[in-house]
């Protein structure tokens, strides 16, 4: 297992918001107790996109989900871009 926890995120959680299944589970695996999963999506810290980022990229090196085409993953109205970890 590495670093970034995959939780269980609800469909709904991320159909509301817009926001790709990967970037939501990463959101609610950084989210703390001082920080929950909402503050993080709707204004996160620049530390806290690269481990949003490094957490997609976890995922997608274990299989747990299928990289986005050419990277873009969708975060509301904003697109976040994580390459590759070849």
């Amino acid at each position: 297992m590495g670093s970034y926890p995959f939780p269980n995120v609800e469909p709904e959680w991320c159909a509301t918001r817009e926001t790709h299944p990967a970037i939501g589970a990463a959101i609610h695996a950084i989210a703390y107790d001082g920080r929950d999963a909402h503050a993080i999506w709707s204004d996160p810290t620049a530390e806290e996109l690269n481990r949003i980022s490094m957490a997609i990229k976890e995922y997608v090196r274990q299989g747990l989900v299928e990289p986005a085409p050419r990277g873009l993953y969708v975060w509301g109205t904003e697109v976040v871009v994580v390459e590759s970890a070849d």
